[in-house]
């Protein structure tokens, strides 16, 4: 679950293709030529009785802008009953509760990215200011 959050759902920090829909990691790094670096992700396994609360979560995720300061935060209860309002999903307490802890992998994961960016850009100024 984490390699597929890191690498295959669609990330606001990396540019959008020519159709507009925004880019995951792996496509950005297709792009640049870096695929071979990337782990294969597992084959995501989802019951097919819970295959519609990952659909729901993309579909939330792509709606809900959240990188703010720096970083990625979850999905506030608020902006989830409002978006369940506006998409007419109805959407039970126990239901929340598996796309909320999705979410917080999702921003877990997207966190340690942009630590990881930062890091090697930190390292990559101090090795051109000679330090």
């Amino acid at each position: 679950m984490r390699i597929y959050a890191r690498y295959d759902l669609p990330c606001e920090l990396y540019e959008k293709d020519s159709d507009g829909v925004q880019l995951t990691r792996r496509e950005k790094y297709a792009l640049m030529g870096i695929e071979d670096e990337l782990e294969k992700p597992p084959e995501l396994e989802i019951p097919d009785n819970g295959l519609y609360l990952w659909r729901l979560f993309s579909e939330a995720n792509a709606a809900v802008p959240r990188f703010a300061n720096g970083a990625f935060h979850v999905i506030p209860p608020s902006e989830w009953s409002a978006w369940m309002q506006l998409t007419a999903h109805d959407v039970s307490f126990e239901e929340w509760e598996i796309l909320h802890a999705i979410d917080l992998v999702y921003c877990d994961e997207m966190n340690k990215d942009i630590a990881a960016m930062r890091a090697k850009q930190e390292a990559e100024d101090a090795k051109r200011r000679g330090k």
